[in-house]
């Protein structure tokens, strides 16, 4: 899975929408990474991320929404604020209601 990592700090995890990728939100990027931590990612299937095949390979849980978690995990972070837009907004409910006490989202 491809990311964008840049600065340090509190974490934030930007997720796009469809048809984007993580370099839709390289003005927050460029805003935020003297403060904080910001990870953008390219969602499964979009941008440099890998493209599966089949429609099981896209399910929202587990696929989409482990694929985050397994971006915290090769960052070593074990809470992170989430900042969805469109089918990012739907990941990011989901991480809320599977592991709340590991996110903020918005």
């Amino acid at each position: 899975m491809h990311y964008i990592a840049a600065g340090s700090g509190p974490p934030i995890v930007f997720l796009h929408g469809f048809p984007d990728h993580g370099l839709g939100w390289r003005r927050q990027i460029e805003s935020l990474c003297g403060n904080y931590r910001v990870l953008a990612p390219d969602l499964r299937g979009f941008g440099l991320s890998d493209r599966p095949r089949g429609h099981a390979n896209y399910a929202l849980l587990p696929n989409l929404v482990q694929d985050v978690l397994s971006i915290l995990m090769a960052e070593r972070l074990s809470q992170a604020s989430i900042v969805g837009h469109d089918w990012g907004g739907t990941i990011a409910w989901w991480l809320a209601m599977r592991v709340p006490r590991r996110y903020a989202t918005s």
